[in-house]
């Protein structure tokens, strides 16, 4: 192999040593490649009077980026000694970092690492350094990506981080709706958090948000009014449709535990079919459910509307929630405001906690339900799907990584694989 070739292949410069080439050394795990620097006239750094040597000592670095092989560059480096101090000194070489143990070339394969889903771990494996040097690598080179400017449609949302300083365990997110990317990472989505990180941002630059898209969360609302009142607020209509399905499915269990015998047919179909009262009524397929007791045949449909008259709360539960599955046939704000009305009013006084409390919610947030309802923007409905989706990338690093203690690093390595 030619010399120039050899030293390429580990991203060194020629110029830094002499034009040699040995043959590698195999041992157990992998090679050694061994190398000599090239004499060069010095001066000292400190002195400026010329250096002559002092001796020689040998480094190894590791070279190796696949797992399970060690290749290990090994270096005769030279000590250059001030004529006039007496001081020692070494000089850089091209493509090793000093002080490091890892070869520049190695770094920026490492910097592609980063930007996968894949633990620090495995990426300190593949290198052959510890995981606390990989962490270290990534915090020296990003010890801060800056967030993205307020986007015409924000999306909030938070995500489990435990936080051992501040004692909390969820962090807020925001996102950009039209990029899919994510604008920031916020250690917690407490009040005092929130208000303190939203005032260091100039209000000509919050006056950009249109749109301010959360759950239904009283701290959201407290600073959505607060920093962006002339945005409109919209509640994501996953959230919106969620808090009844919860419900609906609490009576669900409730009636199979008290209006049937364990073992029975409806009991039986109730615990092993959950999903089909908690659906759009169209999207019950047309399939029969066989009592293996008995070999009776039954078909779905006729088994959910028999268990829906177990219990009169059941039903009305499960009635709302077919007329909410039809929010789509809203398509003015006006309309939206009168649906969800509708939808509170039949909850509210039913004579069920469940439903009441629900309907009372519906109620609080009626008019940012009625903008998620409507078509807010360019005849379209905005909604939290960019942040759910993002969110499960988000707990899939979270959970490779065996959890992350410092909050700092977490937020650097979401925002470099995310917004790559």
């Amino acid at each position: 192999m030619d010399f120039n070739i050899f030293l390429a292949r580990f991203g060194l410069s020629p110029d830094n040593f002499v034009n040699k080439l040995n043959e590698p050394i195999p041992f157990e795990k992998g090679f050694i490649y061994e190398v000599e620097e090239q004499k060069r006239d010095v001066f000292s750094p400190c002195c400026h009077e010329k250096a002559y040597i002092n001796n020689y000592n040998t480094i190894e670095y590791n070279c190796s980026n696949i797992e399970y092989i060690d290749d290990v560059i090994r270096i005769k480096r030279i000590r250059y000694r001030c004529s006039k101090c007496g001081k020692t000194f070494t000089l850089k070489l091209d493509g090793i970092p000093r002080n490091a143990k890892v070869t520049r070339q190695n770094l920026l394969l490492m910097f592609q690492d980063f930007k996968k889903t894949i633990p620090f771990s495995d990426i300190a494996s593949k290198y052959k350094i510890s995981t606390m040097r990989a962490i270290q690598i990534f915090n020296e080179n990003f010890p801060y990506i800056n967030r993205l400017p307020m986007p015409e449609i924000m999306c909030v949302d938070e995500i489990y981080f435990k936080d051992q300083v501040l004692e909390t365990k969820y962090s807020c997110i925001l996102y950009d709706y039209k990029k899919r990317s994510i604008v920031d990472m916020i250690v917690s989505r407490q009040k005092g958090i929130l208000d303190e990180y939203f005032s260091s941002i100039s209000t000509k630059e919050l006056q950009n948000v249109k749109f301010f898209v959360s759950d239904m969360y009283d701290v959201y609302a407290s600073i959505r009014a607060k920093f962006f009142p002339n945005a409109i607020h919209i509640v994501d209509i996953f959230h919106v449709i969620r808090l009844l399905t919860v419900a609906v499915n609490q009576l669900r269990v409730r009636a199979m535990n008290t209006k049937t015998e364990k073992g029975s047919l409806h009991y039986k179909f109730m615990s092993s079919h959950y999903k089909l009262f908690l659906c759009r009524h169209e999207n019950i397929p047309n399939k029969f459910y066989i009592l293996k007791s008995t070999g009776e045949i039954f078909h779905y449909d006729d088994l959910v509307f028999d268990c829906l008259k177990l219990d009169s709360y059941l039903t009305i539960g499960y009635s709302v929630l077919q007329d909410l599955f039809h929010y789509s046939n809203m398509h003015t704000y006006t309309e939206a405001l009168n649906f969800i009305e509708f939808i509170y009013g039949r909850l509210i006084g039913c004579g069920n906690e469940l439903l009441e409390k629900v309907g009372k919610s519906y109620k609080k947030w009626r008019f940012e339900i009625a903008s998620a309802f409507s078509s807010a923007y360019k005849g379209s409905r905005i909604t939290n799907s960019i942040a759910e989706n993002t969110n499960n990338k988000i707990k899939t690093l979270y959970k490779v990584g065996y959890g992350y203690r410092n909050f700092q690093t977490f937020r650097n390595r979401i925002m470099y694989i995310l917004n790559k």
